[in-house]
């Protein structure tokens, strides 16, 4: 059995941070749970397979934040990466990844996201 898939979790609210890693773990991934911009460009010293990136950091540029994380980071090492958000409409279309899912549809349904997920990875 080959190791298991990594994913970066990128996301400010904590409560939020581990009840994603909480389900991704239990379906096998390898979650590298990141609070911060900061840390998670130190965790992308391990490449990972998919990337899941919260719109609104923390900060008064909280979008931007996250966007350019995307936008310099995972676009240009071609990490596939999707959005988690309480506003998934204010997304940029350019930075939505593969997905965007509203984090109320992750609280009522979070065998969603991870089949989001692995859906991506099979492709």
């Amino acid at each position: 059995m080959g190791a298991a898939q990594r994913v970066l979790l990128l996301d400010d609210d904590m409560d939020l941070l581990h009840d994603v890693s909480q389900v991704l773990t239990a379906a096998g991934f390898d979650v590298a749970r990141c609070p911060t911009v900061n840390i998670a460009m130190m965790q992308l010293s391990v490449r990972p397979d998919f990337a899941l990136v919260d719109l609104f950091l923390d900060g008064t540029l909280g979008d931007e934040l996250s966007n350019g994380f995307v936008r310099d980071h995972l676009i240009p090492n071609g990490i596939p990466y999707g959005r988690l958000s309480s506003a998934p409409g204010l997304v940029p279309k350019e930075f939505s990844g593969e997905f965007v899912m509203h984090k109320r549809d992750f609280s009522m349904h979070p065998d969603k996201l991870v089949a989001l997920i692995r859906q991506v990875l099979a492709s």
